[in-house]
């Protein structure tokens, strides 16, 4: 999954778009937690930086199966903004 964002630049390049590329729940159920694996990208698709953050307690609660829940919550937590 993958959203745009407002451009970041890395390396002299702009990061135009955020892609989850995996979750790891290392705690499930009720108040678990999981750790979200990112990458921002050109909008050629060139992979400019790694990025990643834990989902936890309530937040993690409410995620569910809501995918556009987490990219909310990837770009709140990255200090991001959607395009």
């Amino acid at each position: 999954m993958q959203t745009e964002i407002q451009p970041v630049t890395f390396f002299r390049k702009s990061a135009t778009v955020l892609k989850i590329m995996g979750v790891n729940v290392r705690q499930p159920g009720p108040g678990g937690s999981a750790l979200v694996l990112c990458i921002l990208q050109s909008a050629s698709g060139e992979h400019l930086h790694n990025e990643a953050f834990t989902l936890a307690g309530s937040d993690y609660d409410q995620w569910g199966s809501d995918d556009s829940y987490l990219l909310t919550k990837a770009l709140e937590a990255l200090g991001l903004t959607a395009a």
